[in-house]
C-alpha cells in the first residue's frame, strides 16, 4: 500500500500586476542610471527622443494598408526566479528591516503612505509611475537607515547580506521581488494584513482545485477540452475591448458604491441635523418654561408683597375706625345717662308736689315742722341737684368737644387711608 501524499501549498500563479511592478521598477532603475550622468538639456532631448520614437513606432502606416484581423496566441509576461542564496540574503534583510521598522515611514509624507497602502490592499490597482518612485525612495531610505544603525542594531549582518547591500540597485530588485512574493514582509503601514489575507486565500483555492481535479475520474476528457478552447485565441482588439468594458464596469460598481454610501451619509446627517434641531427645540422650551416660571414667581411675589402692604394698611384703617366707633359709643352713654337723670329729677318733683299737698290738706303743726324739715331736705336735695346737673352740663360740654375732635381725627385717617390705597393701586 502506497502511503498518501503530504498535501504541500501550490506555488500561485504570479498576478500580471507584480509582474508589470517589477518590469517597470527596472525601467525606472535602467533609466535612472542613464540620466545619472547627464545634463538637464541632455535629459529632455532623450525624453523627447524617446517620445517621438514611440509615436512613430505607432503612427507610421504603410500607404494603402488595411486592419486585418489576426489569430494570435496570448502572450504572458514571466520572471526569471531568483536563486536561493540571493533570495535568503533579501529575507534576512527584509526581516531586519521590519523587525526595526525602518520601511514603516521611510515615506515621510502621510499622502504618499496612503496611496501604497491603496496599491497593496486593492488588487485591482495597476501600478503607476508614481508609486514606483514611491517605492524606490522608500527602500532607498530604509537601506540608508540600516547603514546609519548598523551600530546599534541586535540583528548580525552577515557576509550574504552585506555582498547583497554592496550593489544598491540589484538589492532594490531583489528586495522588492522577495516582498512581492512574501507579502508578510511589506510593512504594516502599508496593508500587509491586506496582502497577506489575499494569498492565503489564493493558495487554498489552488488546493480545492487540485483536490477537485485529482478526484474528478474525467480528467483527461477536461484537459482535452481546455486544449480546444485554448486553440480558439482571441485577437489583441477584442482582447483591449474586453478589458476596457471590464474597467468601465468596475468603475461604474465603484460609483454606485460611492453613490450609495454618500446617499447612506446624507440620510444619516440628516437624522443627526433632525435630532440637533428636536434638542435645540426642546431646549428652547426649557428654557421658555423656566422664564415663565421666573415671571410667576416674580408676579407672585409682587402680589404677596401687595397683600402684606393691603392687609397692613387695612389694619390702620381698623384701628382707626375702632378709635372712632369707641368714641361714639362713649358719647352715646353719656347722652342715655343724661337722659334718664332728666327723667328722674322730673319724677322727683312730681313726687315733691304731691307730698307738699297731702301736708297742705293735714294742717298740723307736727306735719307742719315735718313738711319744714322735708322742705329744707327738699332745697338741700335740689341745690346737690343743680350743682350734679352743672357738672353733667359741663361733661356734656367737653364730650362734644372731644367728639368733633375724634369726627376730625376720623376724617383726617379715613382721607389718609384713601390716599395711601390710591398710591398702592
Amino acid at each position: 500500500m502506497t502511503e498518501p501524499k503530504s498535501k504541500a501549498k501550490k506555488k500561485v500563479k504570479e498576478s500580471e500586476r507584480t509582474v508589470k511592478l517589477k518590469h517597470m521598477f527596472n525601467t525606472y532603475l535602467d533609466e535612472k542610471n542613464k540620466f545619472s550622468g547627464l545634463s538637464e538639456d541632455e535629459k529632455k532631448a532623450l525624453a523627447v527622443k524617446r517620445i517621438v520614437d514611440e509615436e512613430a513606432e505607432v503612427f507610421e502606416v504603410v500607404d494603402g494598408a488595411r486592419p486585418m484581423h489576426v489569430i494570435s496566441k496570448p502572450v504572458e509576461l514571466k520572471w526569471k526566479e531568483l536563486p536561493a542564496a540571493q533570495t535568503e540574503a533579501a529575507m534576512k534583510v527584509l526581516e531586519v528591516l521590519t523587525r526595526n521598522q525602518l520601511l514603516e515611514y521611510s515615506c515621510h509624507r502621510n499622502e504618499d503612505i496612503a496611496l501604497l497602502m491603496e496599491y497593496f490592499k486593492e488588487p485591482n490597482k495597476q501600478p503607476t509611475p508614481k508609486i514606483v518612485l514611491l517605492l524606490d525612495t522608500a527602500i532607498t531610505n530604509g537601506l540608508a537607515q540600516l547603514e546609519r544603525q548598523s551600530d546599534t542594531i541586535t540583528d548580525v549582518i552577515d557576509e550574504n547580506m552585506r555582498a547583497l547591500l554592496n550593489d544598491s540597485d540589484k538589492a532594490k530588485r531583489d528586495l522588492l521581488e522577495v516582498m512581492l512574493h512574501n507579502p508578510q514582509y511589506v510593512p504594516t503601514a502599508w496593508g500587509s494584513s491586506y496582502c497577506v489575507k489575499r494569498l492565503k486565500d489564493k493558495q487554498d483555492g489552488a488546493n480545492e482545485e487540485d483536490d477537485k481535479t485529482n478526484e474528478d475520474p474525467n480528467n483527461d476528457k477536461k484537459s482535452c477540452e481546455r486544449l480546444k478552447s485554448l486553440e480558439e485565441f482571441e485577437s489583441q482588439w477584442t482582447d483591449a475591448c474586453r478589458r476596457t468594458i471590464e474597467e468601465r464596469k468596475r468603475k461604474a460598481k465603484k460609483k454606485d458604491k460611492d453613490t450609495d454610501k454618500t446617499v447612506e451619509q446624507k440620510s444619516d446627517e440628516t437624522k443627526k441635523g433632525r435630532k440637533k434641531d428636536k434638542d435645540t427645540d426642546r431646549t428652547v422650551e426649557q428654557k421658555s418654561d423656566e422664564t415663565k416660571k421666573g415671571r410667576k414667581k416674580d408676579k407672585d411675589t409682587d402680589k404677596t408683597v401687595e397683600q402684606k402692604s393691603d392687609e397692613g394698611q387695612r389694619r390702620k384703617n381698623k384701628v382707626v375706625v375702632d378709635i372712632v366707633d369707641r368714641s361714639m359709643e362713649f358719647g352715646k352713654t353719656e347722652e342715655t345717662k343724661t337722659k334718664t337723670r332728666d327723667k328722674m329729677s322730673t319724677i322727683d318733683k312730681s313726687s315733691e308736689r304731691t307730698q307738699k299737698r297731702t301736708l297742705r290738706k293735714k294742717a298740723s303743726p307736727s306735719a307742719i315742722s315735718q313738711e319744714a324739715s322735708k322742705a329744707n331736705n327738699s332745697t338741700r336735695t335740689q341745690r346737690s341737684e343743680a350743682t350734679r346737673r352743672n357738672k353733667m352740663n359741663w361733661l356734656k360740654s367737653r364730650m362734644s368737644e372731644r367728639k368733633k375732635s375724634n369726627e376730625k381725627s376720623q376724617s383726617k385717617g379715613l382721607a389718609s387711608a384713601r390716599k395711601t390705597e390710591t398710591a398702592s393701586r
